[in-house]
């Protein structure tokens, strides 16, 4: 079973290096500007891609309270990335349906790590694998794909 879940996660790298095959938007970086910076001045920005619109909705709706800090932004700034983030989600039009498999509709993921696509690929993986140095967390995507 872990060899299968490796050999997907390897199959998935390669495609994610692919674009000319897959096209651009397989995999696309946080393009706004204003959501790269706000949203990357305390993590990495987060593609929208990577969740569904309702889950950009209440962790954007909730910035007071972003998993235990204070990330408050003035109105205007948050819905302008509120807006961007909901656009590109993975449910959107132009999103990206196959990150949202398996997401069940009654389903709010807060976390990437909650995503049935992330546990797919990186649920065989020890919990010590994501204390490593360099990226000490499972939401730390640049730690082991930067």
């Amino acid at each position: 079973m872990r060899t299968l879940i490796l050999l997907g996660g390897l199959a998935l790298a390669a495609l994610m290096l692919a674009p000319p095959v897959l096209g651009a938007s397989f995999f696309r970086s946080v393009a706004d500007a204003e959501a790269r910076k706000e949203c990357g001045a305390c993590h990495m920005p987060y593609p929208p891609a990577l969740m569904p619109a309702r889950s950009w909705e209440k962790i954007i709706g909730a910035l007071p309270n972003h998993f235990g800090e204070d990330a408050s932004l003035p109105e205007p700034t948050r819905l302008k990335i509120l807006a961007y983030m909901t656009g590109n989600a993975g449910d959107a039009p132009k999103g990206n349906a196959w990150f949202m498999t398996r997401v069940k509709k009654a389903d709010t993921p807060a976390r990437i790590t909650e995503m049935p696509f992330w546990r797919a690929i990186h649920g065989g993986f020890s919990p010590a694998s994501f204390k490593r140095r360099g990226v000490k967390k499972p939401g730390n995507c640049l730690g082991c794909h930067g």
